[in-house]
């Protein structure tokens, strides 16, 4: 997986058939899908049917887990430098959302991004 790569199952867009989706595949689809729309509807990603997803503190950082199993998974924790300016940087995003990792500057885009 490669950072982004969620984007088509949390917009339910399994497209095109060539990537031999799987079940699996689309039952995320469906539910990262529905997560997505509670949230925009209520600002709260949880909704009858799915699986908690608890909201974002800082001294329990956590992601969402989907695939086989559905749940909150702890981050590891940062390494430790004393370097500061390291190249890579960590975004909070707003909300229920966990941490966003973007691109380095000048890495090559992942499969199917456009450019």
């Amino acid at each position: 997986m490669y950072h982004g790569s969620e984007i088509v199952y949390f917009f339910g867009n399994l497209y095109p058939d060539t990537q031999s989706w799987t079940d699996q595949d689309r039952a995320i689809a469906d539910a990262l899908s529905s997560y997505l729309a509670n949230y925009i509807a209520t600002g709260d990603p949880n909704g009858p049917g799915l699986p908690r997803w608890p909201a974002y503190s800082p001294g329990s950082p956590t992601v969402m887990e989907v695939g086989e199993h559905y749940g909150p998974m702890r981050v590891a924790p940062p390494p430790r430098s004393s370097a500061s300016g390291s190249g890579t940087s960590r975004h909070r995003m707003p909300g229920r959302c966990g941490t966003v990792s973007p691109r380095r500057r000048g890495s090559p885009p992942p499969l199917g991004e456009l450019r």
